[in-house]
């Protein structure tokens, strides 16, 4: 490098500037003085290293500088070289520990799991920080630590503490498993949420995307910012509570109105495994919940549905009496398990000002309890208890 058999200094082009120099050196310093030569580095290692650009293109195009292009491939660039040195370590029979920060910024998710894959192949230890859910569901969840910071007081829990048992019930095994990239997105929020059934879950997630998706976005609501919902496999509240509660300090309830959830809510009084219960008035379901939402525009709302839905409701009666009712010979139009028909149900108030703002009233007041902040959507129920018990107020 520092003597190249094509010096730069003798190319035609610039040897006259280069001589021209030299000479005023000469007649200023003397004949002794240190010619000018030039070189394409600086001629250490640092200069080579900082002097070789590498350049990317396909067949059709010329090279094009990695600083050119996007931060995922100039990520994956480096990660790359950081793996081939790990490979090579592995090979020496040496060992390799890799720290990685947010492996999801720039790269589409089909990559990072990919990446994460070779990563904990390759490596002795891998410890990955990161706020996507998809790249902690890749870990066990017995390795997949939740970092807290409550007031000043840092702590990390496992999501689950010891592998599941060969007789866990099939709401916890989905929980971990199945459901996994869900239950690790909840776990990630300041509350969690765990709901009675799977189709509550799923309708809470329909009312915050009416609330955020709506047109305008005039409505303020923290509950998709603060509270993470479950999705709890049916009939499994008691257990799914006790599960996650090891892991997160704030978990809240959320039942029916009916018998099986005035029993729920008394074991999980007993139990003592969440923070609060929720409860929809006696006789409702989340069903109903949809109703009073609907209502606060209801001639509008059934309008848009009469036409949208495949078989018309007509009424607002019939319809909550067929979101209640899973298709069957019985009930042919039942929708219950229709999530096409949720969909359009949603759309539909998302379209109408009055019912995005009671859907808003519906996650702000859960929101507020989780949050342990005064709401008039819930009131106390058991005065006193260690687990209160709070009733939703149409």
């Amino acid at each position: 490098m520092r003597d190249p058999e094509n010096k730069l200094d003798e190319d035609p082009r610039f040897k006259p500037i280069v001589d021209a120099v030299n000479d005023e050196m000469s007649r200023l310093m003397g004949d002794g003085v240190s010619a000018l030569r030039l070189r394409l580095t600086s001629t250490d290692s640092v200069g080579v290293l900082e002097a070789i650009a590498p350049h990317f293109s396909n067949a059709a195009q010329l090279p094009v500088p990695s600083k050119r292009q996007g931060n995922g491939l100039i990520s994956l660039q480096s990660l790359f070289l950081l793996l081939h040195f790990a490979q090579k370590r592995i090979e020496e029979g040496g060992s390799f520990m890799m720290a990685l920060e947010e492996p999801e910024l720039h790269l589409p998710p089909s990559v990072q799991r990919r990446i994460l894959a070779r990563l904990q192949a390759l490596s002795t230890q891998t410890i990955v920080t990161t706020h996507s859910p998809l790249i902690s569901a890749y870990c066990e969840p017995t390795s997949l630590l939740i970092v807290r910071n409550d007031a000043g007081s840092l702590n990390a829990k496992p999501l689950l503490r010891a592998p599941l048992a060969a007789d866990v019930s099939n709401g916890v095994r989905k929980l971990f498993q199945i459901n996994r990239i869900e239950t690790a997105a909840a776990m990630m929020s300041d509350r969690v949420l765990v709901p009675e059934g799977r189709f509550d879950f799923e309708w809470l997630d329909l009312l915050l995307r009416v609330v955020e998706l709506g047109d305008g976005g005039e409505i303020n609501c923290s509950f998709g910012s603060h509270v993470g919902v479950i999705p709890t496999h049916d009939s499994c509240v008691e257990v799914t509570c006790a599960s996650l509660s090891r892991g997160h300090p704030h978990v809240i309830a959320l039942v029916d109105g009916d018998p099986a959830g005035h029993d729920y809510s008394t074991a999980l009084v007993q139990a003592q495994t969440c923070g609060a219960i929720l409860r929809w008035p006696d006789g409702w379901t989340i069903e109903d919940a949809i109703a009073w939402t609907i209502q606060a525009d209801e001639g509008a709302v059934l309008a848009i549905l009469n036409t949208d839905l495949p078989t018309a409701p007509g009424d607002l009666a019939t319809l909550i009496i067929r979101l209640k009712a899973k298709r069957s010979g019985v009930e042919p139009n039942g929708l219950k398990d229709d999530r096409i028909a949720h969909e359009t149900i949603a759309n539909a108030l998302a379209r109408r000002t009055a019912c995005r703002n009671r859907a808003a009233q519906i996650l702000q007041g859960i929101a507020d309890v989780a949050c342990e902040k005064p709401t008039a959507r819930f009131v106390h129920q058991n005065q006193g208890q260690a687990v209160p018990i709070m009733v939703f107020v149409p």
